[in-house]
């Protein structure tokens, strides 16, 4: 009994690690290259920043956490609660990081601004993969999706960044 104890703790302290450690990482990239240049990026983190370029009333971190209320309510009820307790810890993680994390770095190209925060987002986002849950948004939807009409994840992530993506072409500039 003692030895399964031992296991299940150890196993939630490393998913929250997991999800810790990657919800630091990706908000580095973000604070530190993304926003600095003006930069969007996919999923409900792209949501939020654009939110935040349009109206300068909430900080990233608040817009993330906002525009994934409905994904978390939807989660409970159609997806695992194990899954949704971690997804709802990775999502505060990174609304705290990307509120906390003041990391400036002074990048004038954006061609390496965009190889450096993407990396670094893209390392933060796959560690947090790794673990029993994720850091909300497009993930929580695509599960849903999956499970209700047998739609692909990578298809549905790819489908809500591109629409993303010609949204924020109409409102923010090209350059």
């Amino acid at each position: 009994m003692i030895k399964n104890y031992s296991t299940l703790i150890s196993s939630i302290v490393w998913n929250l690690l997991l999800l810790s450690v990657g919800a630091v990482i990706f908000s580095v990239g973000v604070k530190a290259f993304a926003i600095p240049q003006g930069f969007i990026m996919g999923g409900f983190s792209g949501v939020g920043l654009l939110a935040y370029y349009l109206t300068d009333l909430f900080s990233p971190g608040v817009w993330y956490f906002l525009v994934n209320i409905p994904v978390i309510l939807a989660g409970w009820f159609f997806v695992s609660r194990r899954f949704i307790f971690y997804s709802l810890y990775g999502m505060l993680a990174l609304s705290l990081a990307l509120d906390l994390v003041a990391l400036p770095v002074e990048v004038s190209d954006p061609f390496l601004a965009i190889l450096a925060g993407g990396t670094l987002m893209g390392f933060g986002a796959g560690i947090s993969l790794h673990s029993l849950g994720c850091m909300g948004g497009v993930e929580i939807s695509a599960i849903i999706l999956k499970q209700k009409f047998g739609l692909r994840i990578g298809t549905i992530s790819l489908v809500f960044n591109l629409l993303l993506f010609a949204l924020s072409f109409g409102i923010i500039e090209l350059e």
